[in-house]
């Protein structure tokens, strides 16, 4: 649960995950990026950017 600006209370969060691949230095990297929404009114939240190397 975190608190949502526009329900203007806790609530739960629903998540989606997306892959990316991208450049650096000549090298390819994989990026996870992880969207957090308010499950109520869908209102965005936050992100996190996972850098992925296996």
């Amino acid at each position: 649960m975190d608190y949502c600006p526009k329900c203007q209370k806790e609530q739960n969060l629903r998540s989606s995950e997306e892959e990316r691949e991208k450049k650096v230095k000549g090298k390819k990297k994989k990026v996870i990026i992880r969207s957090y929404h308010c499950e109520v009114c869908n209102t965005f939240i936050k992100s996190e950017k996972i850098d992925y190397n296996p």
